[in-house]
């Protein structure tokens, strides 16, 4: 049954004067169909979506995700060490309330060659990197397209403030300098100083499983 129009509605009116019982069933028996149609209305509507769970999405979130621009167009550069072992994972979280970890740990014995994996300028070469002793000797780089790497822990520096240096060429040795228990090579990416996964340019070659299972442990606590 459709909505009543005016007219319908003023014949109601006037039915109610003469005969207030009757007018008062014909408007009951208007609501009750009125409420079946949009009670039948709903069902077949919850069906499609029940059918049809794109149909629901659609519906519902039509705008684009939006994406991190500090990770797209990322180049592809050489490992810092001659064998990439990680011992500690990008956004690894050690004990409960700590700062997730801005960087990969590489294990390496004191003295390890260091190498640049990208061309760029030294910006750093000092053991009070932010004004801070934790990280030791450190090494900070400026590479094209608004990317920082960040080398800490050193044993020995290679490199000066404002020296030119090149995809491969030395600029340190790995040691245990600052805040550590031991012997390795903390490196940090930024883009436009925003952290990224150094394994995203750098890569890996953990590539088995239990390497990849100890970095989902170590990310999941």
């Amino acid at each position: 049954m459709s909505i009543p129009s005016i007219t319908e509605l003023s014949l109601l009116k006037c039915l109610w004067k003469q005969h207030p019982l009757s007018a008062r069933a014909i408007h009951q028996h208007a609501e009750e169909e009125l409420h079946w149609s949009f009670s039948s209305t709903r069902k077949t509507l919850d069906r499609m979506l029940v059918l049809q769970p794109a149909f629901a999405l659609r519906a519902v979130d039509t705008s684009p995700h939006p994406v991190n621009p500090a990770a797209e167009s990322l180049p592809q550069w050489l490992a810092p060490l001659q064998r990439m072992h990680i011992t500690s994972y990008f956004g690894t979280v050690r004990t409960a309330g700590a700062t997730p970890h801005g960087g990969i740990d590489l294990a390496a014995r004191a003295g390890t060659p260091i190498m640049a994996p990208a061309s760029g300028t030294v910006t750093a070469s000092t053991d009070l990197y932010q004004g801070e002793a934790k990280y030791g000797e450190v090494i900070a780089i400026e590479h094209a397209g608004g990317l920082r790497s960040v080398y800490a822990h050193l044993k020995l520096r290679s490199v000066k403030v404002g020296q030119a240096v090149a995809k491969g060429q030395l600029i340190g040795h790995t040691g245990a300098t600052g805040r550590v228990s031991g012997p390795h090579l903390h490196v940090e990416i930024h883009r436009n100083n925003i952290k990224l996964d150094p394994e995203l340019l750098l890569g890996s070659q953990d590539g088995t499983d239990s390497a990849k299972n100890a970095r989902d442990t170590q990310r999941s606590r």
